[in-house]
């Protein structure tokens, strides 16, 4: 038959299937044409959500990372720096998305940093494991690596929270540009 089931082949439901479709011509045809319905339907409902639920979040983040700075710069509550993130966000999609990215590759900068960072541990590690096997190795590597990952993971929050705090400050604080006069009449 051509019976084909996306459970396994243990489940009730497979068994179920398997014996129907052995009794049954038309369920076997049935089962062998919507076997492969509820995959396609889960990933037809998945492709939906993530349209809604990405410009959602991404929304979110931004509205996230403009309250931040509402509340620590202008000293506003949360609901307060909530509110103004909303409205200063609205027009500047373009400021966000080039912040977000600016901090997205300084942050592949840093784990760039970061390894090249950690490879004296890994060679303190592989010595201890040498010398005294895995309890040895885990704990010098932990040793020199853990002052090595915070300093550099610091570094790296610092210069995240820089990007969007200049950014921020640059385009809030800014001087309105002047209005046009009819003076000129080119």
């Amino acid at each position: 038959a051509l019976t084909t089931c996306i459970w396994p082949s243990s489940s009730i439901i497979a068994r179920a299937a398997k014996s129907a479709s052995a009794t049954s011509p038309i369920f076997s045809t049935i089962s062998w044409a919507t076997a492969a319905s509820p995959l396609w339907a889960a990933i037809a409902v998945t492709v939906v959500l993530a349209l809604i639920a990405i410009p959602l979040l991404i929304t979110l983040y931004f509205v996230y990372e403009y309250s931040l700075r509402f509340a620590v710069l202008e000293d506003h509550g949360i609901r307060e720096a909530l509110g103004r993130a909303k409205r200063f966000l609205h027009g500047r999609l373009g400021l966000s998305i080039k912040l977000a990215l600016l901090a997205l590759v300084g942050t592949w900068g840093f784990w760039a940093v970061m390894f090249v960072a950690l490879l004296p541990a890994g060679i303190v590690a592989l010595i201890a494991w040498l010398l005294g096997g895995t309890l040895a190795a885990a704990v010098a590597g932990g040793i020199v690596a853990a002052p090595l990952f915070a300093l550099v993971y610091g570094a790296m929050g610092t210069f995240r929270s820089s990007v969007w705090t200049l950014g921020f400050i640059d385009h809030h604080y800014a001087a309105p540009a002047p209005a046009p006069t009819a003076a000129y009449a080119g």
